[in-house]
């Protein structure tokens, strides 16, 4: 189940204040929204079934499309019409002039269930493997895709990436190798796809990289 952040905002930057997290979606309300549909339903069993909670602002048809591109079955099971809230009544005048909105400042809470049908798997999802180095990098074997806080993709020079997390490298969120507390070295190129080496045969990344 999910009610993601889907008021439409004034850019596609998701924000970083509290206040607002919860609250805004991009410019059309489905900056996240999007990304729910096209990702959740690879967590689903045949048989298995998701529900989302959005405002018919953001486009119903839309996130019934989105599903069934993945292979679901989807279906309104209900719809809650009312009068916009404070702070879509706030932002009335940016929505009409992008078309979302019509002459009266009222709404639909809609859920929207998607079924995967039995004995028909949605899309297969990829196998990602990730290895956590002790006050190091993670490593990441991909298929697998990277985005920002924004979700803005960030390109990935090869299937196999380390990715820091203890904020030395020049190169972040990529491992630049200076953790030398473990002795990890990373490739800066596609040449990454080439298992990573760790110098000190006893330590903890020495003995995962040789299993």
């Amino acid at each position: 189940m999910c009610n993601p952040p889907y008021i439409p905002a004034e850019t596609d930057s998701l924000p970083r204040h509290r206040s607002t997290t919860p609250l805004d979606g991009g410019r059309d309300g489905r900056a996240l929204l999007d990304r729910f549909c096209h990702t959740a339903p690879r967590n689903l069993l045949p048989g298995g079934s998701l529900l989302v909670v959005h405002s018919s602002i953001c486009g119903t048809e839309q996130t019934c499309s989105a599903l069934r591109e993945e292979g679901l079955e989807p279906e309104v099971v209900r719809r809650v019409p009312g009068t916009l809230g404070p702070v879509l009544r706030a932002r009335a005048a940016m929505l009409r002039e992008r078309g979302l909105l019509g002459e009266r400042d009222e709404e639909e809470l809609v859920v929207v269930r998607g079924v995967a049908a039995s004995g028909k798997p949605v899309r297969s999802r990829e196998h990602v493997t990730v290895t956590p180095y002790r006050d190091g990098p993670y490593l990441v074997r991909g298929p697998f895709q990277l985005v920002d806080q924004d979700g803005h993709e960030i390109t990935l020079p090869a299937r196999t990436i380390a990715l820091c997390r203890c904020g030395r490298s020049q190169t972040r969120p990529f491992c630049d190798g200076t953790h030398k507390t473990v002795g990890f070295s990373a490739a800066s190129g596609p040449e990454a796809d080439a298992e990573p080496s760790a110098r000190s045969d006893d330590s903890p990344a020495r003995q995962r990289s040789s299993r």
